[in-house]
Protein backbone atom coordinates (compact mmCIF):
# COMPACT_ATOMS: atom_id res chain seq x y z
CA UNK A 1 0.00 0.00 0.00
CA UNK A 2 1.44 3.57 -0.84
CA UNK A 3 2.38 5.47 1.89
CA UNK A 4 2.26 9.52 2.72
CA UNK A 5 4.97 11.65 4.97
CA UNK A 6 2.89 15.04 5.66
CA UNK A 7 4.96 17.42 7.43
CA UNK A 8 2.33 19.24 9.37
CA UNK A 9 5.03 21.13 11.66
CA UNK A 10 6.53 23.29 8.84
CA UNK A 11 2.48 24.03 7.43
CA UNK A 12 1.50 25.06 10.93
CA UNK A 13 3.40 27.74 10.58
CA UNK A 14 2.89 29.06 7.04
CA UNK A 15 -0.98 28.51 7.96
CA UNK A 16 -0.27 31.32 11.27
CA UNK A 17 0.91 33.34 8.35
CA UNK A 18 -2.22 32.92 6.25
CA UNK A 19 -4.28 33.49 9.13
CA UNK A 20 -3.24 36.94 10.15
CA UNK A 21 -3.11 37.70 5.96
CA UNK A 22 -6.59 36.73 5.89
CA UNK A 23 -8.23 38.25 9.13
CA UNK A 24 -9.27 35.49 11.17
CA UNK A 25 -11.08 32.15 10.38
CA UNK A 26 -9.87 28.43 10.51
CA UNK A 27 -7.33 26.92 8.15
CA UNK A 28 -7.59 23.52 6.95
CA UNK A 29 -4.72 20.92 5.44
CA UNK A 30 -5.28 17.78 5.59
CA UNK A 31 -2.59 14.19 4.11
CA UNK A 32 -3.91 10.60 2.72
CA UNK A 33 -3.47 8.33 -0.12
CA UNK A 34 -6.26 9.44 -2.31
CA UNK A 35 -8.40 6.16 -1.80
CA UNK A 36 -11.94 5.59 -0.31
CA UNK A 37 -12.06 5.29 3.70
CA UNK A 38 -14.89 2.74 4.14
CA UNK A 39 -17.00 4.20 7.46
CA UNK A 40 -16.67 1.98 10.42
CA UNK A 41 -16.49 2.26 14.24
CA UNK A 42 -13.91 4.40 15.34
CA UNK A 43 -12.26 5.19 19.00
CA UNK A 44 -10.79 9.03 19.72
CA UNK A 45 -7.73 8.22 21.66
CA UNK A 46 -5.01 11.08 22.78
CA UNK A 47 -1.63 11.14 20.53
CA UNK A 48 -0.11 11.79 24.61
CA UNK A 49 -0.59 9.29 26.62
CA UNK A 50 0.11 11.55 29.67
CA UNK A 51 -3.31 13.62 28.99
CA UNK A 52 -5.74 10.34 28.06
CA UNK A 53 -7.84 10.83 31.15
CA UNK A 54 -8.13 14.35 31.82
CA UNK A 55 -11.56 16.04 31.80
CA UNK A 56 -10.11 18.53 29.20
CA UNK A 57 -8.93 15.39 27.02
CA UNK A 58 -12.45 13.82 27.29
CA UNK A 59 -14.15 17.00 26.37
CA UNK A 60 -11.75 17.32 22.96
CA UNK A 61 -12.65 13.82 22.33
CA UNK A 62 -16.16 14.04 22.52
CA UNK A 63 -16.29 17.00 19.97
CA UNK A 64 -14.13 14.94 17.41
CA UNK A 65 -16.53 11.96 18.37
CA UNK A 66 -18.98 14.07 17.84
CA UNK A 67 -17.61 15.29 14.07
CA UNK A 68 -17.03 11.89 12.71
CA UNK A 69 -19.83 10.29 14.20
CA UNK A 70 -21.91 13.46 11.74
CA UNK A 71 -19.87 12.08 8.60
CA UNK A 72 -20.50 8.07 9.34
CA UNK A 73 -18.32 6.96 11.96
CA UNK A 74 -19.68 5.06 14.71
CA UNK A 75 -18.21 5.20 18.14
CA UNK A 76 -16.69 2.49 19.31
CA UNK A 77 -17.31 1.39 23.11
CA UNK A 78 -13.37 0.43 23.70
CA UNK A 79 -10.25 0.94 20.95
CA UNK A 80 -9.95 -2.61 21.16
CA UNK A 81 -13.20 -3.04 19.34
CA UNK A 82 -12.59 -0.29 17.06
CA UNK A 83 -11.78 -0.50 13.10
CA UNK A 84 -10.15 3.01 13.28
CA UNK A 85 -8.05 5.05 16.10
CA UNK A 86 -8.19 9.00 15.66
CA UNK A 87 -5.38 10.04 17.75
CA UNK A 88 -5.83 13.42 18.47
CA UNK A 89 -3.57 16.43 19.49
CA UNK A 90 -4.89 19.90 20.90
CA UNK A 91 -2.42 22.58 21.59
CA UNK A 92 -2.46 27.14 22.03
CA UNK A 93 0.21 29.26 21.64
CA UNK A 94 -0.16 32.65 23.54
CA UNK A 95 1.59 35.71 22.19
CA UNK A 96 1.16 39.45 23.70
CA UNK A 97 1.69 42.15 21.91
CA UNK A 98 2.36 45.64 23.80
CA UNK A 99 -0.08 48.47 21.88
CA UNK A 100 0.60 52.08 21.93
CA UNK A 101 -1.38 54.70 24.33
CA UNK A 102 -4.51 56.15 22.05
CA UNK A 103 -3.56 59.27 24.33
CA UNK A 104 -0.97 61.97 23.21
CA UNK A 105 -0.17 65.34 24.82
CA UNK A 106 1.83 67.93 22.17
CA UNK A 107 3.62 70.61 23.01
CA UNK A 108 4.30 73.56 21.30
CA UNK A 109 7.38 75.97 21.21
CA UNK A 110 6.42 79.63 20.27
CA UNK A 111 8.78 81.54 17.73
CA UNK A 112 11.26 84.39 17.94
CA UNK A 113 12.38 87.18 16.49
CA UNK A 114 15.11 89.98 16.15
CA UNK A 115 15.55 93.39 14.04
CA UNK A 116 18.55 95.90 13.99
CA UNK A 117 18.44 99.63 14.02
CA UNK A 118 17.04 101.73 11.34
CA UNK A 119 15.28 97.70 9.83
CA UNK A 120 16.63 94.75 10.26
CA UNK A 121 15.32 90.99 9.43
CA UNK A 122 13.04 89.61 11.45
CA UNK A 123 13.25 85.81 12.08
CA UNK A 124 10.30 83.54 13.33
CA UNK A 125 10.02 79.45 14.05
CA UNK A 126 7.75 76.79 15.96
CA UNK A 127 8.18 73.37 17.11
CA UNK A 128 5.65 71.51 18.00
CA UNK A 129 5.89 67.49 20.24
CA UNK A 130 3.75 65.16 21.34
CA UNK A 131 4.21 62.19 23.58
CA UNK A 132 2.11 59.36 24.62
CA UNK A 133 0.52 59.37 27.63
CA UNK A 134 0.44 55.85 29.77
CA UNK A 135 1.42 52.43 29.12
CA UNK A 136 -0.93 51.32 26.39
CA UNK A 137 -2.80 48.33 25.97
CA UNK A 138 -0.97 44.91 26.14
CA UNK A 139 -3.09 42.12 23.67
CA UNK A 140 -3.31 38.62 23.76
CA UNK A 141 -3.16 36.65 20.14
CA UNK A 142 -4.22 32.86 20.91
CA UNK A 143 -3.01 30.21 18.07
CA UNK A 144 -5.31 26.94 18.72
CA UNK A 145 -4.39 23.62 16.49
CA UNK A 146 -6.04 20.72 16.52
CA UNK A 147 -4.79 17.34 15.03
CA UNK A 148 -6.44 14.23 14.13
CA UNK A 149 -4.68 10.93 12.51
CA UNK A 150 -6.47 8.23 11.55
CA UNK A 151 -5.30 4.76 11.41
CA UNK A 152 -6.55 1.07 11.00
CA UNK A 153 -6.13 -0.30 14.02
CA UNK A 154 -5.10 -4.05 12.97
CA UNK A 155 -1.93 -2.81 11.94
CA UNK A 156 -1.70 1.43 12.94
CA UNK A 157 -1.32 1.54 9.26
CA UNK A 158 -2.07 5.99 9.01
CA UNK A 159 -4.40 6.42 6.20
CA UNK A 160 -5.84 10.04 6.97
CA UNK A 161 -4.43 12.91 8.78
CA UNK A 162 -5.47 16.79 9.66
CA UNK A 163 -4.63 19.82 11.11
CA UNK A 164 -6.57 22.76 12.00
CA UNK A 165 -5.89 26.31 13.24
CA UNK A 166 -6.89 29.75 13.88
CA UNK A 167 -6.22 32.82 15.14
CA UNK A 168 -7.89 34.99 17.62
CA UNK A 169 -7.63 37.67 20.27
CA UNK A 170 -7.67 36.61 23.54
CA UNK A 171 -10.62 39.00 24.08
CA UNK A 172 -13.18 36.67 21.65
CA UNK A 173 -15.13 34.68 24.38
CA UNK A 174 -14.44 31.89 21.60
CA UNK A 175 -10.69 31.81 21.87
CA UNK A 176 -10.44 29.22 24.68
CA UNK A 177 -9.37 25.65 23.58
CA UNK A 178 -13.10 24.35 24.85
CA UNK A 179 -14.81 26.54 22.11
CA UNK A 180 -12.18 26.34 19.45
CA UNK A 181 -11.95 22.67 19.61
CA UNK A 182 -15.67 22.14 18.12
CA UNK A 183 -15.27 24.71 15.31
CA UNK A 184 -11.95 22.61 14.37
CA UNK A 185 -13.28 19.64 14.52
CA UNK A 186 -16.14 20.62 12.11
CA UNK A 187 -14.42 22.40 9.63
CA UNK A 188 -11.31 19.47 9.17
CA UNK A 189 -13.78 17.23 8.93
CA UNK A 190 -16.84 19.08 6.80
CA UNK A 191 -15.60 17.28 3.44
CA UNK A 192 -13.64 14.09 4.52
CA UNK A 193 -11.28 13.36 3.38
CA UNK A 194 -10.74 16.59 1.38
CA UNK A 195 -8.11 17.19 -1.11
CA UNK A 196 -4.80 16.03 0.05
CA UNK A 197 -2.03 18.37 0.61
CA UNK A 198 -3.78 21.37 -0.35
CA UNK A 199 -5.03 23.93 2.79
CA UNK A 200 -8.41 25.02 2.82
CA UNK A 201 -10.00 28.39 4.24
CA UNK A 202 -13.13 28.28 6.14
CA UNK A 203 -15.48 30.91 7.95
CA UNK A 204 -15.27 31.45 11.84
CA UNK A 205 -18.42 29.90 13.04
CA UNK A 206 -20.28 33.06 14.79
Amino acid sequence: MPSFRPLLAPVSAALLLAACATGGGIEVTRFHLNQPVPRASVAVVATDPVVAQSLEFRTYAAAVASEMARIGFDTAVAPGSATYLAAVSVTQQSHAVQRPSPFRIGVGLGGFGGGGYGGGTAVGGGLGVSAPVGKGRIDETRFNTLSIKLKRRADESLIWEGTATDLTSGRDPNSSLSAAVPALAHAMLADFPGRSGVTAHYPQPR
